[in-house]
């Protein structure tokens, strides 16, 4: 089908490498004030990098408003959206049979009255689980907000370095 190609392509995280498998549409496009739910699985070779006994694995495939911070010395009129919005990503991890999780990055959050992020890392059973969601309260990023929001963004920029760390058991 069209629609699981354009969806496929749409999940591809951005890195040529990925392939998605699988993608499950739960919604309706006609019910606007409806969330819309996606599952799908994918797969990224070559993704984890390995130094020894250790694979290091930055969970954040996504990155929203990685680079979103305002330029308060040029920037003098407010930021604009589009819409408000609750974005929530679930990632999971498959912790391999010979290994086990050693580090677990801990739970990372910003909240004010016009956005926020929650980052909070589970384990479970043989899964490292990255449960990330970003809102937007407000349609117009006022200039006597832009302070507030450049160290919610340079939190959440540092919540993105952080990494699951796997050892050989």
């Amino acid at each position: 089908h069209a629609r699981d190609t354009d969806m496929k392509k749409y999940f591809s995280t951005g890195n040529n490498k990925c392939k998605v498998d699988t993608v499950i549409f739960n919604g309706d496009l006609k019910s606007r004030d409806m969330p819309l739910n996606f599952t799908y699985n994918f797969s990224i070779p070559d993704y984890i990098k390995t130094i020894g006994k250790e694979k290091f694995v930055n969970m954040n495939l996504s990155k929203v408003l990685e680079n979103s911070v305002v330029d308060t010395a040029k920037r003098k009129n407010p930021v604009e959206f589009r819409y408000t919005t609750t974005e929530t990503n679930v990632v999971k991890l498959v912790i391999p049979e010979n290994m086990k999780a050693t580090y677990i990055p801990p739970d990372r959050f910003f909240e004010s009255n016009m956005a926020g992020f929650k980052l909070s890392y589970t384990t479970n059973n043989n899964y490292v689980i990255l449960t990330k969601t970003i809102f937007f309260n407000t349609l117009q990023l006022e200039k006597n907000q832009f302070n507030e929001w450049n160290k919610m963004c340079a939190e959440l920029n540092k919540a993105y370095k952080e990494l699951v760390i796997l050892t050989e058991k």
